[in-house]
């Protein structure tokens, strides 16, 4: 499995990323509805509760330790698993020395300071991780401190966050993705043991990992599945039916999902044509990589190259900003 994660991981893109500092004392709780976002959680000091309810799925969390919602599930935030949930959530201030949102209120109890990140996924480059991953993950800290391969990270995005400058945002954005993909791996023993036992998706064979690998190195080949099931040393007929089976979806399918993922990434590139581009991605027409551009991404090319000049946004969404918080006084 661990070439197959790779393969999954290669695909992360995270789009933006918000964060929220807070600093709370018991009681505290809420609750964050459903959202397209992966909500990344790291106790600092305290502790905290942090359970998603369809899923039926809780983790404690000590200092140094994470939890990872990355379906964007609706879930709770709590000091302790019997608080009430806040019905309004106070606003953030903004802290002078880092300049994050923070939110410092409570019961006046023991105490806790917690880091939320929000995360903007590129929803469909993380669809088949999203498949293997479960509700939450819990990725346990080391002697109160985050682990060993997580500081080096956290230390790089407080430098960013305190000497903000020229490319900061596209920096922090980066080492947000980078903990997300290290978070995942810190935790694929647990989601790679219930893949190996039919829990979750089917483990990865090899010839299936290289398709993938093919696919993604090389978009603009023209494929076809006899050639995909030649360069893998199968048949054509086992390697279709092996690869619906493991990825979910048939060859060509995933071909030309790649093309325009491939596509979507070189349109963020001023100065490549929309013509160059239909070629590099296996379209001789590039009328017909419009149409398929549309059908897949729901915009035409030209829409999304102007729509990607936008950028990220610059403001945390009004949900990331509706996180911790005092329940209120009977």
């Amino acid at each position: 499995m661990e070439d197959g994660l790779s393969e999954l991981l290669q695909a992360i893109r995270v789009e933006d990323a918000c964060c929220l500092h807070a600093e709370l004392s018991a009681p505290w709780g809420c609750r964050r509805e459903s959202s397209p976002n992966a909500m990344i959680y790291i106790c600092v000091d305290g502790h905290a509760h942090v359970a998603v309810t369809a899923a039926a799925q809780s983790v404690a969390l000590r200092p140094g330790d994470c939890a990872v919602v990355a379906h964007g599930s609706a879930h709770t935030l709590k000091d302790s698993p019997s608080s009430p949930t806040l019905a309004r959530i106070p606003d953030p201030d903004i802290d002078a020395g880092t300049g994050l949102p923070t939110i410092r209120c409570g019961g006046g109890g023991g105490r806790a300071t917690l880091i939320a990140l929000e995360l903007q996924l590129d929803r469909m480059r993380a669809r088949s991780l999203l498949r293997v991953l479960p509700p939450l993950l819990h990725v346990p800290g080391e002697d109160g401190q985050l682990p060993p391969w997580a500081r080096p990270l956290a230390h790089a995005s407080d430098i960013e966050i305190m000497r903000r400058g020229p490319g900061s945002t596209a920096t922090l954005i980066r080492l947000a993705e980078m903990l997300f993909i290290q978070l995942v791996r810190a935790a694929a023993d647990s989601f790679v043991a219930d893949v190996a036992h039919g829990t979750h998706h089917t483990r990865w064979s090899p010839p299936i990992i290289n398709a993938l690998r093919l696919i993604r190195e090389q978009p603009g080949r023209r494929w076809s599945v006899a050639g995909l099931a030649a360069q893998v040393g199968m048949s054509r007929s086992a390697f279709a039916a092996a690869f619906a089976r493991e990825v979910d979806e048939p060859p060509m399918q995933y071909v030309a999902a790649q093309r325009m993922l491939r596509a979507a990434d070189l349109l963020k590139t001023p100065d490549i044509a929309i013509a160059e581009i239909a070629v590099l991605v296996g379209y001789e027409s590039d009328i017909a990589f419009a149409r398929g551009f549309k059908r897949h991404h729901g915009i035409g090319p030209g829409a999304y190259r102007r729509v990607a000049k936008l950028g990220p946004a610059a403001e945390a969404s009004p949900q990331a900003r509706q996180m911790m918080a005092r329940p209120r006084s009977a």
